[in-house]
């Protein structure tokens, strides 16, 4: 059997980072970012921005719901950026209809979480879980995580930091050596 992280979110309000900031308070973000799942050990995922979706998407394979101390949870596995397989449990918020981007509606579980991003800024978020392995991105963000946050230029990725801010491995290219003896 799976090695399941577990992930549970206390449903009390909390102090987040970004909660009411001003417009000119706001940060600026790319269409793409570096974003970690802490509480799922998700380390570096690579996010799409998205104005369109209001809520956020992460993939999620092998779905199964099951109850723990008479609370629906839900695991899943999911992928880091690095290929490897991450096994995941987390307490269910909701189930919810909703209708994908080609149109078609399905039941999804939605999974209370929180983002970090490579400066280590975190805020709780709403993520339902889908199958995106047709997809460019695993992970999608919507208006809901941006909200009151983040304004995006869209003309710009990865401001927040590169992958290796955030995970701390950061990867040096071997430069080639000049092949005449110097």
């Amino acid at each position: 059997m799976k090695d399941y992280r577990i992930a549970r979110i206390e449903k009390k309000a909390e102090a987040v980072w970004g909660k009411d900031r001003s417009p000119k308070e706001m940060l600026v973000i790319g269409r793409r970012e570096w974003i970690g799942l802490p509480q799922l050990g998700v380390s570096a995922l690579h996010g799409k921005i998205d104005t369109g979706a209001y809520r956020s998407s992460l993939h999620a394979e092998q779905v199964e719901a099951f109850m723990r101390e008479d609370e629906e949870w839900v695991r899943f596995i999911t992928h880091s950026q690095d290929g490897r397989e991450v096994a995941c449990q987390c307490e269910v918020a909701f189930r919810k209809r909703v209708k994908s981007s080609n149109g078609e509606a399905r039941e999804r579980y939605f999974l209370r979480t929180k983002f970090r991003t490579p400066r280590g800024l975190e805020w709780p978020v709403l993520v339902s879980l889908a199958d995106r392995s047709e997809m460019t991105f695993p992970l999608l963000i919507g208006r809901r995580a941006l909200s009151r946050r983040f304004v995006v230029d869209t003309s710009q990725s990865h401001l927040l930091g590169s992958q290796g801010d955030l995970t701390g491995k950061h990867w040096k290219r071997k430069r080639k050596e000049n092949q005449q003896g110097e």
